[in-house]
């Protein structure tokens, strides 16, 4: 289940996130597994929803949000959406997580 800290930390990257969203000056932001965030109860959809808010007033960079399930009222929202599905993954062969790809 989903403890306090876990969720501690899901407010915490959410802080950062609105932070870079105002304040950075990244050409390009992403937000690996956000929408995971939400699929297991460490956000919700409301939380994703009041970001993209403060993107709306600070469009200085590109956001791009990842994660496996949308919803209704995101989809209509945002500018793009694409669904990418596995075919072939270097996992299956026993290859660990990389430092600075998967984690």
């Amino acid at each position: 289940g989903v403890e306090p800290q876990d969720l501690e930390e899901s407010r915490r990257g959410f802080a950062v996130a609105e932070d870079l969203i105002r304040n950075g000056h990244q050409d390009l932001l992403i937000l690996d597994e956000i929408l995971a965030a939400v699929a297991y109860d460490l956000a919700e959809e409301g939380d994703v929803e009041r970001l993209l808010d403060v993107y709306d007033q600070n469009r200085g960079c590109e956001l791009v949000l990842s994660g496996h399930q949308v919803w209704d009222s995101l989809v209509q929202r945002v500018d793009l959406v694409t669904e990418m599905r596995k075919v072939k993954h270097y996992y299956a062969k026993g290859t660990p997580a990389r430092k600075g790809i998967e984690f």
